[in-house]
């Protein structure tokens, strides 16, 4: 910075922008930015075409000031939008994976309803004491298609032995 451009003042730091080198200031600063524009002449015209932003508190503290109240609003809205925003696709998503979750324990619990009706069709076929190896089965099945066979193989068979030969050979 050229010398006389800064002066310390109590808890404030004075900076004298008609001395200041343009090449001097940070890139990326607002202030620097008003610097730029009070040297390019245009804080000048500024204070033509609005007066009463000119007898506010000096020109470039009331731009400054002003800008900073621009970026805090334009910042708020902009996060109180991405809120929104993510709380609509959150929302959405929790609405689809409650959708998800209701599906799968409809399945199982339909599921489990076949599983029961198999095994109470088989005890009617062959009797409790030898459906309970048909139970052992059917617990690690889990796809409707294997249970309806399953269900149309109990009718079939005249035997449990029948039976859980037939599911050993289609590995069910």
């Amino acid at each position: 910075m050229a010398s006389g451009t800064l002066a310390l003042t109590g808890n404030y730091l004075l900076l004298d922008a008609n001395r200041q080198a343009g090449d001097d200031l940070p890139r990326d600063n607002l202030i620097a930015a008003l610097i730029q524009l009070n040297a390019a002449g245009i804080i000048a015209s500024l204070e033509r075409e609005f007066p009463k932003v000119a007898r506010e508190e000096g020109t470039m503290m009331a731009l400054a000031k002003r800008a900073l109240e621009w970026e805090e609003k334009y910042t708020r809205e902009g996060f109180e939008k991405g809120l929104r925003q993510g709380l609509e696709r959150g929302e959405k998503r929790g609405v689809e994976r409650g959708i998800e979750r209701g599906r799968a324990q409809v399945l199982e619990l339909g599921i489990a309803a076949e599983r029961a009706l198999l095994c109470r069709q088989a005890v009617r076929q062959f009797g409790a004491a030898d459906a309970a190896a048909l139970v052992r089965h059917l617990g690690g099945i889990s796809d409707r298609d294997g249970l309806a066979r399953i269900g149309e193989r109990i009718v079939d068979c005249g035997t449990t032995a029948e039976l859980l030969a037939w599911l050993d050979e289609e590995r069910l």
